[in-house]
């Protein structure tokens, strides 16, 4: 019922600009988790309504990194960051969108910029996190695991960290070298078994 009168509301006095851009807005961020479509859309009217307002550009990024519309979600999220250059959940949301499709460079340099400006420990603990996974993507383990250690000690409680520094442990122990091995010895003797047995 919230929703439908945030609706109904976001119609009303389409003279006032701002005061219906933010009724867009809490429309928007009350569907994110109902109705992805209209969520993206009350962001939209959010941000075209009101463009120089860094968070609904921030808030339309993400919706769109969840939505998979990756090319527009990097706009909205750079737009975001043009109007203020320290706002952390546009610079950590650009980081994910960077892991997210692989261009871990681009989201280390984002994680980097999101540690500048987080100033609680839960926001430091999901930038170093994005900074670990960006730094794993770029086969830097040792970086990566010092990186998930300072993300475990931020945030304890939340086994996503210390999953990922698991992971990453794992691929700096002896036992990731010996399993490298044997893959490769058995990729080795199918070859040969393909090739002059069968």
């Amino acid at each position: 019922e919230l929703v439908a009168a945030l609706k109904k509301a976001s119609q009303i006095s389409p003279d006032f600009t701002e005061a219906a851009a933010f009724r867009h807005f809490f429309l928007g961020f009350k569907l994110n988790k109902i109705d992805q479509r209209e969520c993206i859309e009350e962001y939209q009217k959010a941000a075209e309504r009101c463009p120089d307002i860094p968070v609904f550009f921030s808030n339309l990024g993400l919706a769109l990194l969840h939505a998979k519309d990756f090319r527009n979600s990097e706009t909205a999220l750079k737009r975001a960051i043009a109007l203020s250059p320290h706002l952390f959940l546009a610079h950590n949301n650009l980081s994910v969108l960077y892991i997210t499709i692989k261009k871990f460079s681009d989201g280390l340099a984002e994680a980097d910029e999101s540690i500048k400006y987080a100033f609680t420990d839960q926001r430091q603990a999901l930038a170093y996190g994005n900074r670990g996974a960006a730094l794993l993507g770029l086969k830097k383990n040792k970086e990566a695991v010092a990186s998930l250690k300072r993300a475990v000690a931020l945030a304890p409680n939340e086994p996503l960290y210390a999953k990922e520094l698991e992971a990453a442990q794992f691929l700096l122990s002896p036992w990731s070298t010996l399993f490298g091995a044997l893959c490769g010895l058995l990729a080795i003797a199918l070859l040969i078994w393909w090739h002059f047995i069968r």
